[in-house]
């Protein structure tokens, strides 16, 4: 088997992932506008004295700043003052629970987007931004502590994420913090579990800005790097908050997932893909169609194959690896173990290892046509590797597999004819 079009279905359906405060505020300086885009019809600055600073018995002094409105925390104290004048402590407690929630996304925001700004060479930030290189924290504890506040952000709406996320949609200052605290998290999880996909997509674009889109051998490449970080994105930003998706974020930190399940990751993403030179995958839809450039029965049309299956091999390989560990565990021969029950049409009842199989193929042959050196060899060289770890652990289960189907035909055959 070669790599041509339409030789195996493009499988899209669902992806399996690659195996899974400080007590006092820093000061801040003047912010000469926000990170985020500003909500329309009303400032998203304001001017105010923040916090304290007292660090190794350093006292820095106390200044108005200008930050995001979102941080104004006297507007979050002052309005839980007035219910509670008015007698409703039930929306005290919630405003006062912002207020807090507010304490710590503001610092989180601010370490984690500076971390994040270094790490992707961004030199053009805020001064407040800037000064928390002076005061470095951990940003794992941070991060923890983000966590305990929604938690009890939640706990002063009873549990009730919905209620919750329609109080915050009736509130500019709340829309605003919460879109800073999930710009947040998104920068802490592409630093610490998404193995700098932001610096991958940078590489990428620094490749696409020197390509030449009429030269097969760059096609070849460009389409590769593009399929391979859609594939990424598909599986690990596209649902980040979700928690019916399964999405990363809602995985890892489930409780405080709720607080942000409607608000749209990619396009957040976008933002920091922005900031950050990145290549923004919704920007280059052209990409996939440069294929059509390509001849056929040439070696970079088998790439371009191998990247049009890229998604289904991964999810052939994932399907692999858990039929191994079923296998390992169940004491009565499964006839339908290798079956792919989520394959869609005709092709639903495919057996996964001989897919592999012909993958693993497939794979075989394009390497001894591609330079070691390059990235696309990388690329088809871990599937082929990792395809036939599993495919040579699972050769004998398939095997009894197709001896037993072969008897129950036999007998289904004979049953048939003595009726």
């Amino acid at each position: 088997m070669t790599f041509i079009d339409r030789s195996i279905p493009n499988g899209d359906r669902d992806l399996e992932d690659d195996e899974e405060l400080l007590e006092e505020v820093p000061v801040v300086n003047e912010e000469t506008k926000t990170t985020l885009p500003k909500p329309p019809k009303y400032k998203s600055l304001v001017v105010k004295t923040v916090a304290k600073n007292k660090q190794k018995g350093m006292i820095i002094s106390l200044v108005g700043i200008e930050i995001p409105r979102a941080f104004d925390f006297d507007y979050y104290q002052n309005k839980a003052e007035e219910a509670k004048f008015k007698g409703d402590t039930d929306l005290a407690i919630k405003l006062m629970a912002f207020k807090k929630y507010a304490e710590v996304v503001y610092e989180f925001y601010r370490q984690v987007m500076y971390y994040f700004n270094k790490k992707n060479n961004i030199i053009e930030m805020p001064e407040y931004i800037k000064n928390s290189g002076k005061v470095p924290c951990d940003l794992k504890q941070l991060a923890n502590l983000m966590s305990s506040r929604e938690q009890n952000l939640l706990k002063a709406y009873n549990d009730k994420d919905n209620k919750l996320i329609q109080s915050i949609s009736r509130s500019k200052h709340m829309q605003e913090l919460r879109d800073y605290a999930a710009q947040a998290w998104l920068m802490y999880f592409s630093i610490t579990e998404l193995n700098d996909f932001v610096g991958y997509l940078k590489y990428i674009q620094d490749c696409y800005n020197y390509a030449d889109l009429d030269n097969p051998s760059h096609i070849a490449n460009i389409y590769g790097l593009h399929t391979q970080a859609k594939y990424y994105e598909d599986a690990h930003i596209e649902n980040f908050f979700s928690s019916s998706n399964r999405g990363l974020f809602a995985r890892k930190r489930p409780v405080s997932a709720r607080i942000y399940q409607d608000i749209d990751s990619k396009k957040n993403f976008g933002l920091l893909l922005r900031d950050a030179k990145a290549y923004n995958i919704a920007e280059h839809e052209d990409v996939p169609e440069l294929k059509n450039k390509i001849e056929q029965g040439t070696v970079e049309k088998r790439i371009i194959g191998f990247y049009d299956h890229y998604k289904d091999i991964k999810y052939v390989k994932h399907k692999l690896l858990k039929i191994k560990k079923m296998s390992e565990q169940e004491r009565e021969v499964n006839l339908f173990l290798f079956e792919d029950e989520f394959a869609e049409g005709n092709k639903r009842n495919r057996d996964l290892f001989k897919v592999g199989a012909k993958y693993y193929l497939a794979c075989k042959s394009l390497l001894t046509e591609i330079s070691v050196k390059s990235k696309i060899y990388s690329d088809i060289v871990d599937l082929y590797e990792e395809l036939g770890e599993v495919l040579a652990d699972l050769e004998d289960c398939h095997n009894r597999r197709e001896q037993e189907m072969k008897k129950y035909d036999e007998r289904a055959s004979n049953i048939m004819m003595n009726n």
